[in-house]
């Protein structure tokens, strides 16, 4: 009896502190929007990276989770200094992309957009096409641009547990013209058939562990579950699929990159094909991250599901590392 009252409490308590920091993460957003409001651009980015540096010394829980994934990526190529400075980075990164989503509408960025003609071919051809990115750069801000230009596209996207930050972000991208399929919903597999078949293209991220369905391919040497959705609806369908990213340039400007249609695997076999074709993507997301790492969420637990084999091998215990936030 003792023991599921204490149950009972931890989680009541840890289901209090959730709500709390679901609050406290709103109201900072809050305060960031009404902060930046004024303030030229530049002078607004400054405040954004000054907030994201402040969350990297408060926020001791997040960034602990960070530098245990960086280790986990990049312990055998980088020093401790360069992770913690990639860390650092990665807190400002946050920052300096919300300002920029809550001024777009008022003082953009400015954009280099590098293989648009992908697009033009996939929606000439009336099929519609599916848009495959991950967590890399300031990815909202991406369709925002996009959109702008003119693209009709749709965002494939589960809810957030933070109700306050999935309505605004709802919000957000409406403002944007965005339209938000929820997946798993009612009425989603309608609504993405008949995008596509009105030549619509679906923007779908695939770099989380999620509660869906997955395979486990490699990602930064280990095996990471990885949502196969997005191969079976274009595997399904026929219509291409493509990746594409937007990575903010040390000038301020960003660039976003649309690829070439990926050359998909189709075999009698449709286990296989979503594995490998997952692989395939997740390896493009991969070597786009490495070329701007403080660009990705590392906060994620990317490697929270493992395959059973490995579930009580110590060589893939997850090592918890801690960093001096003074920085020295």
């Amino acid at each position: 009896m003792k023991a599921n009252k204490r149950f009972n409490f931890l989680r009541v308590w840890r289901e209090a502190v959730r709500q709390i920091s679901n609050v406290a993460t709103f109201l900072v957003l809050k305060g960031l929007s009404w902060g930046c409001r004024p303030l030229p651009r530049l002078a607004a980015m400054r405040l954004g990276r000054a907030v994201g540096g402040i969350c990297f010394r408060l926020l001791r829980k997040t960034r602990g989770r960070i530098l245990t994934h960086l280790h986990l990526a990049y312990g055998r190529e980088k020093s401790a200094a360069e992770i913690e400075q990639i860390a650092r980075r990665t807190f400002e990164h946050f920052g300096v992309s919300a300002v920029e989503l809550l001024k777009f509408h008022h003082d953009p960025p400015t954009f280099v957009v590098e293989g648009e003609e992908h697009l033009r071919a996939v929606v000439e051809a009336g099929r519609g096409g599916m848009l495959v990115t991950g967590h890399v750069g300031n990815w909202e801000l991406m369709g925002a641009e996009l959109v702008r230009r003119g693209w009709r596209l749709y965002v494939l996207a589960r809810a957030l547990r933070n109700g306050r930050m999935d309505a605004w972000l709802h919000r957000l991208r409406s403002g944007f013209g965005l339209e938000t399929i929820q997946r798993g919903h009612p009425g989603a597999g309608w609504k993405i058939r008949r995008a596509l078949r009105e030549g619509g293209l679906i923007a779908c991220l695939i770099d989380q562990d999620t509660k869906v369905d997955g395979a486990f391919v490699d990602f930064f040497n280990r095996k990471a579950h990885t949502p196969t959705g997005a191969v079976r609806l274009a595997l399904r369908s026929g219509a291409p699929l493509l990746t594409f990213f937007i990575t903010r340039l040390p000038d301020g400007r960003h660039r976003i990159t649309i690829d070439p249609p990926i050359a998909m695997t189709r075999t009698a076999n449709l286990a296989d094909d979503l594995t490998v074709n997952t692989a395939r993507l997740t390896a493009v997301i991969e070597t786009q991250i490495r070329r701007a790492p403080e660009q990705w969420v590392w906060m994620h637990r990317r490697w929270k599901t493992r395959p059973a084999a490995q579930v009580t091998s110590s060589e893939h215990a997850m090592p918890v590392y801690r960093a001096d936030p003074s920085g020295a």
